[in-house]
This record gives structure tokens, sequence and C-alpha cells, in this order.
């Protein structure tokens, strides 16, 4: 990801994503609308072309939070960058709750059957879809989000977040967060933060 890019974090308000999809920039120094990135008509769904753009920028910033907010060592124990928390917009106890997410010593394996049940991941995916959009999901999409989050498969992760979105005409909403917090890198700390909260009250990973 440009660093560029990144340094737009550093401008993005604390938004409150609640499962009445609420988006709101609250900070006074948080990227004006006018000047966050549009995405063709307010009311209308996203593009074949947004929907790919917005993808690969979630996908993207999802990684970065994971190496540069919290990252792993060589010994495979998690730390914190407070330093690149708050320059990035993620409060210390935002960065914690990401913290703990990655550092269980447990992890699944790609069939997703391994240590965690079905019920567990699809309860995980279940709350990361919520806070986006409050439409049914279905129980196969829940699991997939929830794999996908718990081994850090962001892309793909991100590919299922968008799909659900419009799957529930919710693509709007994603249009409004993306420019309301700054970008799409802005939604992106903010589903993390999510993805974070939902792992520690369902007892993910």
């Amino acid at each position: 990801m440009k660093h560029s890019a990144l340094k737009k974090l550093a401008v993005i308000a604390t938004a409150l994503i609640t499962a009445g999809a609420s988006m709101t920039a609250v900070d006074a120094h948080a990227t004006p609308i006018s000047e966050a990135p549009t995405y063709g008509n307010e009311n209308a769904p996203l593009t074949e072309a947004e929907k790919q753009e917005v993808t690969e920028e979630l996908a993207d910033s999802l990684e970065t939070l994971f190496t540069e907010v919290v990252y792993e060592d060589p010994e495979g124990n998690w730390s914190v960058d407070y330093a690149s928390a708050e320059a990035y917009g993620i409060s210390p106890d935002e960065a914690d709750v990401l913290l703990e997410l990655m550092s269980s010593p447990e992890r699944l394996d790609n069939s997703g059957t391994h240590i965690r049940s079905k019920r567990d991941l699809q309860s995980y995916g279940e709350c990361v879809a919520w806070a986006i959009s409050p439409s049914p999901i279905s129980r196969l999409d829940a699991i997939a989000i929830g794999e996908h989050l718990a081994n850090k498969r962001w892309r793909e992760a991100a590919e299922k977040i968008v799909a659900v979105a419009s799957l529930n005409g919710a693509t709007g909403l994603l249009k409004y967060g993306v420019a309301a917090i700054g970008g799409p890198v802005g939604l992106a700390a903010q589903l993390a933060v999510i993805a974070g909260s939902c792992a520690i009250s369902e007892k993910m990973p």
C-alpha cells in the first residue's frame, strides 16, 4: 500500500459503526466528506469497478493494520506499536483488542474445523457482518468471514465482506462509510477493530 494512502489514517476520526449501520466522523480534523473519494451516485449500488477498488483497499488496509499497528516477531509473539496506532487514528484500547485477537496461540487450519467449531466461526462472522449491515447473513457466509479473518486472509475477508454487503443492499453504506471517514483505509481500520471486538466477545479465535 502506498504510504500516502496510509497517512490518511492520521486524520480519520474514530467512527461509530453500529448494528444500525451508522457511521460518523467525529474528529474536527477528519478528512471532510467533500475531499474524500466519491463512488458514483450516492443512492446507486457500487459498480463492479467500485467494488473492486473498495475490496483492494480494504484488503491492503487490513494487512497493514496487522503488520504495522500490531505485528508478529520472528518468534511468533505479537506486539503493539502504539506510536503507529496513534498515527493511524487507532486508540490504545482498540490496538489492544487487535493484539488480543492475534496473540492467541491457537490457530485454525484451512478447513476451519481444527480447534474452533463451525458454530464459533458462524457467531464470529455474524458479529462482523451485522456491524456492517443489519441484514440476515447465511451460515456459510458467516463461517467464511470468520475463517478468513482468523487466518489473516485479508483479501478473501475483504471480498466476502463486500459481497455480503452487496447481497444485503448495503453497498450504499459502504460508499457512505468510505466518504464519511476519509476513504477505504479508514473504513478498513474500523472493520478491523470490529473484527477484533467480535473475536473477543465470541471467544475467538
